[in-house]
């Protein structure tokens, strides 16, 4: 995404890919995952924690925000144990 941004690509549709489009479009989607977790009974506290943490993960990537090792704030999301601590 930060490529396309940086590059002015454009959409198959000739829409250019801007971080207002793309920012946009993370948090409709970003929506509508939360909804689904709002109505489902069974999801977790931690679940939507960690879909926010995403989203605001994924924002940071395409303000450019970068760590030297993109994935490293994901472990705790993706590789967590039942105490939460990171499982790598």
């Amino acid at each position: 995404m930060y490529q396309w941004i940086v590059h002015q690509a454009r959409t198959d549709s000739g829409k250019k890919i801007t971080r207002k489009l793309v920012v946009t479009l993370l948090n409709e989607e970003y929506n509508k995952l939360a909804d689904k977790l709002a109505k489902d009974t069974k999801a977790k506290p931690q679940e939507k924690a960690a879909l926010l943490k995403s989203r605001d993960m994924l924002e940071g990537l395409v303000g450019g925000n970068f760590q030297e090792f993109m994935s490293l704030p994901a472990y705790p999301l993706i590789c967590h144990t039942p105490n939460g601590a990171a499982k790598l």
